[in-house]
């Protein structure tokens, strides 16, 4: 169920996206598509820790509010949800 819900996160970013991106829509799409694959290779794993599966999900939230706010207008508190996310998501990867 969680490989489910981060493909259906990704499909409706992308299409919450898709009106704003002009010349950089298939770009960006297959930007997304990859991060997504990261993330269900990580659910995949099914190490018999969390923290790679966790990293990943953050990393995948991290690039979606950069994504809002550069496509769709300014999020609030952006840096600090940005780097709070990457961060731990890096960290979550590294002890995964």
């Amino acid at each position: 169920i969680r490989m489910l819900a981060v493909v259906a996160f990704s499909a409706a970013f992308v299409l919450l996206l898709w009106r704003g991106l002009g010349d950089l829509a298939i770009p960006v799409a297959l930007y997304i598509a990859a991060i997504t694959a990261m993330v269900l290779a990580a659910i995949r794993a099914r190490l018999p820790e969390p923290w790679l599966a966790a990293g990943a999900i953050l990393f995948l939230f991290s690039d979606a509010v950069l994504g809002l706010n550069r496509f769709r207008g300014p999020v609030p508190y952006r840096d600090w949800i940005v780097w709070s996310t990457y961060y731990l998501g890096q960290v979550g990867i590294a002890l995964g």
